[in-house]
C-alpha cells in the first residue's frame, strides 16, 4: 500500500491542520502556570534551528531511522516549489523506523525543544481503489496528535501517536454529524484547536527539551477500520494490528510539522520545511528514500540543530 502514501498523503492530511523498555507514560509537566500566563510572542527574525531529533539516539541509531515522505507529495511533483505555496505540497517528514522489530510501535517521542503542549485527535476516511479494482476506505486524518508551542513562537505538530502521556491536557475532538444529525462513525473534527496561538498556549503544559510525550503509533491512518476513541480520556483502544494493518504497510509512522502559528481563524501559518526546501533526503535527494535508511542532508535553512555536522537527538 506504499503506493498510497505517495500518491494521497497530502490530500490525506489537508486536514490536520528502540530496543528499550518504554518509559512510563507520564509527561511530569512542570507545575506551573507559566503556559497560561506568558504571553504567546510570534516567531521573529530569520529562522535559526531549533529542535532536536523528537527521538533516542541509540534507538534511532540501531532501528533504522528513515524519512518515508519528505516535503514534497508525490513523484511527479516539481521539485522547486515555491515556499509562499505550503499547502501545495506535504509540508513535513514522515519518520519511520525501517528494521524496528514491532515496527516502531512503542518507541518513545521526546519533546524536541522546550515549550508548551497539549494533544488533540482527529480522524476521517477517503476512498481509494487499489489496482484491482478493490475500493478500501483510508483513513486521512492526525489520529492523535501533539502540537508544542515554543518559546521562539514557532509550533511542533507530532502527528499518529498511539498513546500520550499522561499530564499532558487533551483537547477533545467533536464526533460529525451527517446532513440529518446522526454521528459519523470515525469521523471526528479537533475543533477545539481552531483558534489563535496565543489562546492555544493558555491550554498547554510545560515542557522541558528530551522529556517524554508520548509513543510513537500509527492513529489516523486506518484502512478498512475505525478506530475506538474515547474523547473523555484522550485515549485509542489497541486493536489487533495483524488483523487489521494500516496503509503505510504496517509501519508506525511520526508526521512532524513545523510552522508559524495559528491565525484569529485558528489556520496555521508560515509552514516550514523541517529540512530545508533542498535539504532533501539521502539516496541522490530522494524525498522519499526507497533505498531505506540513510543519511540526512540538510539545506541552510533546516530548523534542526547539529553539532559537528551531527544531527543533534533529544536522548542519547
Amino acid at each position: 500500500m506504499r503506493k498510497i502514501s505517495s500518491l494521497l498523503a497530502f490530500t490525506l492530511l489537508l486536514g490536520v491542520l528502540g530496543v528499550i523498555a518504554p518509559p512510563v507514560a507520564t509527561a511530569h509537566p512542570q507545575d506551573d502556570n507559566t503556559c497560561a500566563e506568558a504571553p504567546y510572542v510570534a516567531p521573529q527574525g530569520d529562522l535559526e534551528p531549533f529542535l532536536a531529533m523528537p527521538f533516542a539516539r541509540q534507538i534511532s541509531k540501531h532501528n533504522g531511522l528513515t524519512v518515508s515522505q519528505g516535503w514534497i507529495v508525490s513523484e511527479d511533483e516539481e521539485a522547486h516549489v515555491s515556499p509562499g505555496e505550503p499547502e501545495a505540497v506535504h509540508g513535513a517528514l514522515d519518520f519511520e523506523f525501517s528494521t524496528h522489530p514491532n515496527k516502531g510501535f512503542g518507541v518513545p517521542i521526546f519533546a524536541p525543544a522546550s515549550g508548551c503542549i497539549y494533544s488533540s485527535y482527529q480522524s476521517f476516511f477517503l476512498t481509494y481503489v487499489d489496482d484491482q479494482g478493490v475500493s478500501h476506505q483510508i483513513g486521512g486524518g492526525a489520529g492523535l496528535f501533539l502540537e508544542l508551542i515554543l518559546d521562539n513562537g514557532y509550533v511542533v505538530q507530532l502527528v499518529h501517536a498511539e498513546k500520550v502521556a499522561s499530564g499532558i491536557p487533551h483537547i477533545p475532538a467533536v464526533q460529525e454529524e451527517d446532513e440529518n444529525g446522526n454521528k459519523i462513525e470515525g469521523v471526528w473534527a479537533p475543533t477545539g484547536i481552531f483558534k489563535p496561538t496565543a489562546e492555544l498556549k493558555k491550554l498547554g503544559v510545560r515542557v522541558q527539551k528530551g522529556q517524554f510525550i508520548a509513543l510513537m503509533g500509527d492513529t489516523g491512518i486506518q484502512l478498512d477500520y475505525h478506530e475506538s476513541y474515547d474523547p473523555a480520556t484522550g485515549t485509542v483502544a489497541p486493536r489487533n494490528r495483524q488483523q487489521y494493518p494500516n496503509w503505510e504497510n504496517g509501519y508506525a509512522q511520526l508526521h512532524l510539522a513545523v510552522y508559524a502559528g495559528r491565525n484569529q481563524d485558528g489556520v496555521r501559518q508560515g509552514i516550514v520545511d523541517p529540512l530545508g526546501i533542498y535539504g532533501k533526503i539521502t539516496h541522490d535527494h530522494d524525498p522519499y528514500n526507497r533505498g531505506g535508511a540513510g543519511q540526512f542532508h540538510f539545506g541552510e535553512d533546516t530548523v534542526f540543530l547539529t553539532r559537528h555536522g551531527t544531527i543533534m537527538y533529544a536522548r542519547p
